[in-house]
């Protein structure tokens, strides 16, 4: 059985670059493709970091990611293994 952490990675590595597009590609829920994606940038298995114009500080919207709802966008990348 493979654990959730494991199934997001693979789905990140095969291209898989929104909570949207994990989520469907791993049948997942949103929810849980969050917490897992937040573990595994604790894991330092992704790194996060924020994207340049992301929503201001006292508001979200106007941005081209409609799954956003609370939280600034963030690229997320692979990083190299625990350090």
């Amino acid at each position: 059985m493979r654990t959730s952490l494991r199934t997001v990675l693979d789905a990140f590595v095969d291209g898989a670059r929104t909570v949207d597009d994990i989520a469907e590609r791993t049948g997942l829920d949103p929810d849980l493709v969050r917490v897992a994606i937040d573990q595994l940038v604790a894991l330092r298995l992704v790194d996060s970091s924020p994207l340049a114009g992301a929503c201001p500080d006292d508001a979200c919207g106007g941005c081209a990611v409609s799954s956003c709802t609370t939280r600034s966008p963030v690229a997320l990348t692979l990083s190299r293994g625990p350090r």
